[in-house]
């Protein structure tokens, strides 16, 4: 179970880009069982979804920028690949981490 987290970004703060799911077998402290070994059902802590809700307009940047949402394979891809939702009062951007088979969705 995760807790709500609430930010707030000052100007000129961003989060880099990253992904909002870990990698089981590289973080064997949070994938183990009781038994000590990697559990095939570790991806169960992962995050599955992400909703932000724009809590107040800008006047430059404050996008997210999805980098994979058209398909793309990797970070660094084409600008075209890339969806960007402005940050506007009142909007809301759902995304999932995670498939329905519980694999990641980049």
């Amino acid at each position: 179970k995760e807790e709500l987290q609430v930010i707030r970004y000052q100007q000129g703060e961003q989060y880099e880009s990253h992904w909002d799911y870990f990698v089981p077998s590289a973080f064997p402290q949070l994938a183990r069982n009781k038994t000590g070994t990697i559990s095939p059902f570790a991806y169960r802590r992962n995050r599955v979804s992400t909703l932000f809700l724009y809590l107040t307009d800008v006047t430059s940047g404050g996008e997210t920028a999805l980098l994979a949402a058209h398909g793309a394979q990797k970070h660094g891809c084409n600008e075209e690949d890339v969806l960007k939702v402005e940050a506007r009062k009142g909007r809301a951007l759902l995304f999932y981490s995670l498939r329905a088979d519980g694999s990641r969705n980049p």
